[in-house]
């Protein structure tokens, strides 16, 4: 059976260490009394207003990393065509930044248009066009992670016009 704590060895055990109490001593039990926890810091939180609109909100995109946490970023498999659509604008040059949330398998989960400067109909081929993608995961300590990357996309009617070798 282990032996009871003198009050002298109980005032010299170290504080951090669990003591064993098995005499009523009412020097330790005064010591016991007198030890007073600090209250826990108050949790910071930010003001979400202040965050870049690049940063994640904290939800399901939380569970992605960012490009600048990862040891390689995703890369797409195969080349991405966005195809300028039969009823998007008679002209112009238009280009936007898009965030891809790329799940561990490569598979992009979300796409998200950053800003306005896309016309719904190239907004619409940007969401397929990237839902399709297929892309090598990110990676982080040689594991695949979820993810997600920021990239510009840029449309441009008269290139694309001449591609198709139509006059514009």
């Amino acid at each position: 059976m282990p032996r009871a704590l003198s009050t002298r060895q109980i005032q010299q055990a170290d504080p951090v260490a669990p003591l064993l109490i098995l005499a009523d001593d009412s020097a330790v039990l005064s010591r016991l009394a007198r030890v007073e926890l600090a209250p826990a810091p108050m949790p910071v939180v930010p003001d979400l207003d202040s965050l870049p609109s690049a940063l994640p909100l904290p939800g399901d995109d939380s569970l992605y990393l960012p490009r600048r946490q990862l040891d390689q970023a995703p890369r797409a498999l195969s080349p991405i065509d966005l195809p300028w659509p039969e009823d998007g604008p008679p002209a112009g040059h238009f280009a936007e930044r898009v965030s891809l949330f790329i799940d561990e398998a490569g598979s992009v989960q979300r796409v998200r248009i950053d800003g306005p400067g896309l016309p719904q109909s190239l907004q619409a081929v940007v969401q397929d066009a990237f839902l399709r993608a297929r892309f090598s995961p990110g990676l982080l300590a040689g594991q695949p992670v979820r993810s997600w990357i920021r990239l510009e996309v840029v449309f441009d009617a008269a290139a694309t016009a001449r591609s198709r070798g139509l006059p514009r």
